[in-house]
């Protein structure tokens, strides 16, 4: 019996490391971020930003905020 008990907590344990290590190592991400401004450094409000990659399976774009500023978050690294 104890044996028994053994290789069923042994098999738990297991079980359990190889899924947190499975986690872990999940999906990693990125971001990209920035400000864009013409020749003379004067912010860019409305222009459109288009980022595009193999990993994106397409493109993704973003309009500038009032700011000049964009963002790309939750970008596959993978």
């Amino acid at each position: 019996m104890n044996k028994k008990i053994f290789k069923v907590s042994l098999i738990l344990i297991l079980a359990f490391g190889l899924t947190s290590v499975s986690f872990a190592q999940g999906r990693q991400t990125g971001s990209i971020s920035g400000t864009v401004v013409d020749t003379e450094g004067n912010l860019l409000p409305g222009c459109t930003v288009t980022l595009s990659g193999p990993k994106l399976l397409g493109t993704k774009s973003y309009v500038t905020s009032d700011a000049g500023k964009f963002r790309f978050p939750s970008l596959s690294l993978k």
